[in-house]
């Protein structure tokens, strides 16, 4: 099977403009309650070796 190379380029500095759709979805996931968003596509955290909390971890920060 062959595979097909994608190269997107974008602006950072001048982003293409929001359709009207991107712009109401922020409010549309606000305005659903946790119950209703469909996590089954998303694996879960258990079964990667090292998921330990964050709190549990130690931050670097390095010195200048």
């Amino acid at each position: 099977m062959a595979m097909k190379l994608v190269v997107c380029e974008v602006d950072i500095d001048n982003p293409p403009p929001l359709t009207d759709a991107q712009r109401a979805e922020p409010d549309r996931l606000a305005a659903m309650r946790n119950e209703d968003i469909d996590f089954s596509d998303i694996p879960v955290n258990a079964d990667l070796p090292d998921a330990i909390p964050f709190r549990d971890r130690h931050l670097y920060r390095p010195l200048m």
